[in-house]
């Protein structure tokens, strides 16, 4: 049985804030895109979502937030989005923000990974291995210098 009280509510994909039942390494991959975020921008890009929130049995609020970083996925966006258990059809309507705007200073290719990290849809979210296949990790340096000690 799978659980909603899985990572730190910051980093909690939107599948498991909506109740998905069953879900893949795809959280771990929103997770370490929000941290991924939080880094380059010296800031938690969801630290405005509540613990007592959840606690409370109030996930529209957690999720609303979350949406209004972005804007609200539909069943185009993310097919099956409103047969999610905790989906609410009076969740607002959030237009799309600018997350070029958002994370201002992160390279086209930090931002290009970061946005694949965090699509809504976890089916159309970048894998591990092709995170690590991405142009921005392409252009680290094969041989990093080690500190001397």
């Amino acid at each position: 049985m799978y659980t909603h009280e899985v990572v730190t509510l910051w980093y909690r994909s939107p599948e498991i804030l909506l109740g998905a039942k069953t879900y893949t390494t795809s959280v771990d991959l929103w997770s370490i895109g929000t941290i991924f975020a939080e880094i380059t921008h010296n800031r938690a890009l969801f630290a405005d979502v509540k613990d007592e929130e959840l606690s409370n049995n109030q996930h529209q609020f957690a999720i609303g937030r979350k949406l209004k970083k972005n804007s609200t996925p539909d069943d185009v966006t993310w097919p099956g989005f409103s047969s999610m258990p905790d989906h609410k059809k009076t969740f607002p309507q959030w237009k799309p923000q600018n997350m070029t705007q958002l994370l201002f200073n992160l390279s086209p290719d930090a931002l290009e990974l970061t946005l694949q990290m965090l699509a809504y849809d976890p089916d159309q979210r970048i894998t591990a291995k092709s995170a690590l296949e991405s142009s921005y990790f392409q252009s680290m340096p094969k041989h990093p210098v080690i500190p001397p000690q």
